[in-house]
């Protein structure tokens, strides 16, 4: 991408354009909107199945606590309940994790299109200067994204904060239950912050989803001079592609050469134009053009066709005529016939009366 001024870049993105910047990883991401996705995969999880594994949890350390007098407990009950414990809390974070990555990836990819590609992973040696690594540390962008996420946190613990007091004196007044029944309330106030927050989040991510759309759209646009130059790559150079069509005619006509001697007619014009026509009626139903020139290649066409003993004959506006109009090994359109059918007859007579 042109690291041009953003005030010359007056154009709508093209897709060309924008397929090379999804090529490259450049996309509109928001990676407040896959927190909040994250936040809201564990919650859910919470939601469903955090009570009763809390409260599992909790029964089974108390009834482990009340099997064994005080007296009795040693070293290897605190073994046995903290491998138990520890067995649970790493089964409960793995199905967490996996939740949270599933999600968090899904969000990513309908984000991103679901493309995978290295090139942002490649190494700009541009990029490891120290000079500038230091000044996109400490620029005025590098100032107000810190800030902003420190807004974002703030923000998040208020709100996860909030729902939490609101439970907090029922909780207080919940200590006469058992162990079971505080750790799977706790849980369910766990599961009110975590909700809290992920609204909060997801709210934030929302607003950021349109504010980086509309960055990647004003990354995106083009100097009017990228434009005109993807437009001529696109299209190419017209002039080049005029020289390339006037060679190739230039060489479909001298491979038309070979063909002079065996044409029935050539006219003339007398000697700017020369048009080879031949007539087979088992092959076409009307004569086809050859050969055709102008000028040398003209004269060249009239001296190989006398070499063959071709009839020239000088037949001026019908030699222009065909000459612009029709193409080599082309037959000769039907506005034609009548000129070239007159031409044809006349040299049926000239066959017969010699």
């Amino acid at each position: 991408m042109s690291e041009q001024s953003g005030q010359n870049r007056t154009e709508k993105a093209t897709p060309r354009r924008r397929e090379q910047a999804r090529k490259e990883g450049n996309v509109a991401y928001s990676s407040d909107l896959t927190s909040a996705a994250g936040l809201v995969a564990l919650a859910l999880l919470v939601d469903l199945g955090g009570g009763r594994w809390a409260r599992t949890l909790g029964e089974g350390v108390s009834a482990a606590i009340a099997g064994s007098a005080i007296s009795e407990w040693s070293m290897t009950h605190t073994v046995g309940v903290s491998r138990w414990i520890g067995m649970h809390v790493l089964l409960a974070a793995g199905i967490a994790a996996f939740a949270v990555l599933g999600l968090t990836m899904m969000t990513g990819g309908l984000q991103s299109g679901f493309r995978f590609t290295m090139q942002p992973l490649q190494i700009n040696f541009s990029k490891l200067s120290v000079s500038r690594g230091w000044g996109r540390i400490f620029s005025a962008e590098s100032v107000v994204r810190t800030l902003w996420t420190l807004c974002k946190l703030t923000l998040v613990t208020i709100v996860a904060g909030w729902a939490a007091h609101r439970e907090s004196l029922v909780l207080q007044r919940s200590f006469r239950h058992g162990l079971g029944y505080n750790v799977a309330y706790g849980a369910e106030i766990l599961s009110g912050m975590l909700w809290s927050a992920a609204a909060a989040m997801l709210a934030i991510g929302l607003a950021d989803v349109a504010w980086q759309r509309y960055r990647h759209e004003q990354r995106l646009k083009m100097t009017r001079e990228e434009l005109k130059r993807e437009q001529k790559e696109d299209s190419g150079d017209p002039q080049l592609k005029a020289r390339q069509r006037r060679m190739q005619r230039e060489v479909a006509k001298r491979k038309g050469l070979k063909d002079v001697a065996s044409a029935t007619v050539v006219v003339t014009n007398p000697t700017h134009f020369a048009v080879a026509l031949k007539y087979d009626k088992s092959v076409s139903a009307a004569p086809i053009v050859v050969a055709k020139g102008t000028d040398a290649l003209a004269r060249l066409i009239i001296r190989l066709a006398k070499q063959a003993d071709v009839p020239v004959l000088e037949r001026k506006p019908l030699a222009r005529a065909l000459y612009k109009f029709v193409e080599i090994g082309k037959e000769i359109p039907s506005e034609f016939y009548q000129a070239v059918a007159e031409i044809l007859a006349f040299l049926y007579r000239q066959k017969r009366a010699g």
